[in-house]
């Protein structure tokens, strides 16, 4: 199993600079992967670049990027610039996000996102390994070649939580990645689809989970919901956490001592996850506990 640090603006605004100090800080650990998720801050994939530019190993990538505001064709242009780079480090998470912000904040329709999804992969999947392209679907029409003369190659994985998108995700790309999702929905669901989709018990399912290891576990609670509670009035991921038997995302999140959180970390292992990406959420202190027990359990798994 990898380990990772996921990263992003889910409990307030960062600096370039405070993302480069956990990028290095978590390639300092021993983690394995550094992502950062795309909201209405920073870029995720320009982060991703600085990150890999400061950091000698560790894989980068996006967790993940919206592909309703890109043109294929331009966001293939960037992922091959950031994958020459970084040295074949960088991976490109793309993913559908969500209504409220395709349609609220961008007027964009959200219309059909699986099949726009399908149509978009079909597109870029080519661009990506550096080929031609030519699609003319019912919403994505691209027909182009990339120039770019690197060799370096980024990976790619798509968000998925319902069965549908696993299920395009593990038959189109290397895997997917999830977000506040348990090992019971992993264990039941997304393995099972994604390794006939792939053929292969190798696809790669990453787990990115919120995580605060504390002996305060009232007020690590109290703040996950706080910080997390948006994701309860997103259908996609109120369908996630009921297939996981939890009412909110809070609940979603790992919080507790070092051995309590270690015994769940094993859970996702089991139930087919081949990657764990937490979020360090809570004090100063309890994020750096936080990293402290993640570099700990990479060692051990």
């Amino acid at each position: 199993m990898r380990f990772g640090f996921v990263d992003g603006d889910m409990a307030g605004a960062k600096s370039v600079a405070d993302f480069i100090d956990n990028a290095v800080a978590a390639e300092s650990a021993g983690l394995d992967s550094y992502w950062v998720a795309n909201f209405l801050g920073h870029d995720a994939m320009t982060v991703a670049l600085a990150a890999g530019l400061r950091t000698e190993r560790i894989e980068v990538g996006t967790n993940v990027t919206p592909i309703h505001p890109r043109h294929p064709a331009a966001l293939a242009q960037q992922a091959r610039t950031v994958a020459a780079l970084t040295g074949e480090r960088f991976t490109l998470g793309v993913g559908v996000s969500h209504r409220v912000l395709v349609e609220g904040a961008w007027g964009l329709s959200y219309d059909a996102p699986w099949s726009y999804m399908q149509e978009y992969l079909d597109a870029l999947i080519p661009l990506v390994a550096g080929e031609r392209t030519q699609v003319r679907g019912a919403r994505i029409a691209a027909n182009t070649q990339l120039s770019t003369p690197d060799p370096s190659l980024p990976g790619l994985v798509v968000a998925a939580l319902g069965p549908k998108m696993v299920d395009l995700a593990a038959r189109r790309t290397s895997g997917l990645t999830t977000w506040l999702v348990g090992p019971n929905s992993i264990a039941e669901t997304i393995t099972p689809i994604a390794t006939a989709a792939s053929g292969t018990e190798a696809v790669r399912i990453i787990a990115g989970i919120p995580m605060c290891v504390t002996t305060d576990t009232q007020t690590a609670r109290e703040l996950a919901h706080t910080l997390f509670g948006y994701y309860d009035r997103l259908p996609a991921y109120r369908d996630a956490l009921a297939r996981d038997h939890i009412t909110g995302a809070a609940e979603a999140a790992l919080i507790g001592t070092a051995d309590q959180i270690t015994e769940r970390i094993y859970a996702y292992r089991t139930a087919g996850a081949t990657d764990f990406g937490a979020f360090p959420f809570g004090t100063a202190t309890e994020q750096a506990n936080t990293l402290a027990l993640l570099a700990q359990v990479a060692k051990e798994f």
